[in-house]
């Protein structure tokens, strides 16, 4: 089509359009499965690739979940059934889900459940009805969003190349990351299309609804820059350099690993030593891949642990992290997986303030709960009390742990513990210990041992839990919040 044709069409349609065809994200013929929940996104990712359909060549099936968590849920789907009605979309798929049931069974959080059951949906429907690939409705403020999220989550580099256009293994295409939130509700305004409001989006008790309503537009009034856009810039970087240093990964693989088993990686000190320092970081992030299938929860000090005992231990030295024995031998390091059991029971998840997060280890299902209140002396004497009779019964078990809230380096993580850990147990005028060693101390049985759980922020261990708090997070008169975290564990179904 001439660039006559191209004008019938509004500003943000031609803008997607070129976008798709930049990153080849809609190929023609394709047969594109559109995720729709109804609101403003993927309400107006419909219109604009229905627009485009002749441009594009492509031909659209339409997937609403169903999720049953709210009342409304219900009044939601008939309004994505009549609205791809009105647009005469021919195939509107709708499945439905028991996410709360779901939950309880596999005992998950509600947003991990509802997760799992889009994906399921989504993947299944396309096979089912032979789609080529999915459409999911992220925009530029998500993409700004999410690299919020994960840098102070502590990602890497890697993490900080955002959500991709088009994710090949996945099936995944995002056609909208080249617009923003401002400009897709400004185009639902000017064709007057209706489109269903979250509420909970303008909650504050949602990390990235703070990131959304507060963070962003602070930046944006501090620095008088477009900070959405250069976020995305910065995603769009980060995705190319990641290209290249996986390139670079596979063309040193061979040399750096000349041994590799099912369970087992042998990797050549000579060779690793002698490659530049960024390269051997993501080396040691590709051995954890291999292992685990992701990185997700892979820290830098982790990562720098491993590095040092192949450059800098002795030979015999050994390691242990997320599942994985490192045993430096003279020439090589051997990388092995531990026992099946612990490595599907790990754990490693950031926990809200304040907030609920439920999941299973070893023992049995829990709860972890977090709060925040004002310190105030009489309540605080109440709570000590009830502390030194801790609530127990045959089918429940909980902890409780008082925090100065200003000396918790947010976020915090709820993790199984490492070989190497370190803490500063209360009462020990500021002495450290290895978890380990204070394990061994107790006389804890060696099966139970792995099953100990931590609570960390991003500088320190602050509670071994049903243990000993660290020294350096304790209440004291000078404390002004008080951060409170409960753990129970539910011993019987």
């Amino acid at each position: 089509m001439g660039s006559s044709g191209l004008l019938s069409f509004h500003p943000v349609e031609l803008k997607v359009y070129r976008f798709i065809k930049k990153h080849g994200i809609i190929l023609p013929g394709e047969h594109i499965l559109l995720g729709v929940s109804g609101g403003p996104d993927s309400i107006a990712m419909v219109h604009i690739l229905l627009n485009l359909r002749k441009l594009l060549d492509a031909k659209y099936s339409v997937l609403h979940v169903n999720h049953g968590i709210r009342p409304e849920s219900f009044q939601e789907e008939e309004f994505v059934i009549r609205s791809m009605k009105e647009l005469k979309v021919a195939n509107v798929i709708v499945e439905h889900f028991d996410v709360l049931s779901l939950c309880k069974e596999k005992r998950l959080s509600i947003e991990m459940g509802a997760r799992l059951c889009r994906h399921e949906a989504l993947e299944s429907t396309r096979k089912r009805i032979g789609a080529h690939k999915i459409a999911l409705a992220h925009q530029a403020n998500d993409q700004g969003e999410e690299l919020i999220l994960r840098l102070f989550r502590g990602a890497s580099f890697e993490g900080l190349e955002g959500m991709r256009p088009l994710e090949e293994d996945r099936n995944i295409v995002r056609p909208l990351l080249s617009i923003s939130r401002r400009e897709i509700l400004s185009y639902l305004q000017e064709k007057n299309i209706p489109y269903l409001k979250d509420p909970s989006n303008l909650s504050s008790d949602f990390q990235r609804n703070r990131v959304r309503l507060e963070l962003l537009p602070l930046a944006e009034d501090i620095f008088k820059r477009p900070v959405v856009k250069i976020l995305n810039r910065f995603a769009d970087i980060a995705a190319k350099e990641n290209d290249y240093w996986r390139k670079e990964i596979e063309n040193h693989w061979r040399k750096i690993c000349p041994e590799e088993g099912i369970n087992k990686v042998t990797l050549a000190i000579d060779q690793f030593v002698l490659t530049p320092v960024a390269l051997q970081r993501r080396l040691i992030r590709h051995v954890f891949y291999r292992f685990l299938g992701s990185c997700y929860g892979i820290s830098y000090a982790q990562i720098e642990a491993a590095r040092r005992l192949i450059i800098e231990s002795q030979p015999g030295r050994s390691v242990r992290i997320r599942g994985l024995i490192w045993l430096k031998g003279k020439e090589y390091v051997i990388v092995e997986g531990i026992e099946n059991l612990e490595i599907e029971n790990r754990i490693e998840e950031f926990l809200p303030i304040p907030g609920i997060w439920t999941g299973t280890d070893c023992r049995a299902p829990f709860l972890v709960e977090t709060r925040l209140y004002q310190y105030e002396k009489w309540r605080f004497e109440d709570i000590i009390k009830s502390l030194k009779k801790p609530f127990q019964n045959s089918e429940i078990q909980e902890y409780i742990a008082l925090m100065d809230y200003d000396c918790v380096k947010e976020p915090i993580v709820l993790r199984n513990w490492h070989q190497g850990d370190r803490f500063q147990p209360l009462g020990m005028n500021g002495h450290s210990k290895k978890i380990q060693d204070y394990l061994t101390d107790l006389r804890i049985p060696k099966h139970l041992k792995n099953s100990i759980l931590l609570i960390v922020d991003r500088e320190k261990i602050c509670w071994v839990v049903g243990y000993r708090l660290d020294d350096r997070v304790k209440v004291t008169p000078q404390t002004k919040k008080i951060l409170e975290i409960k753990v129970k564990y539910f011993t019987k179904p």
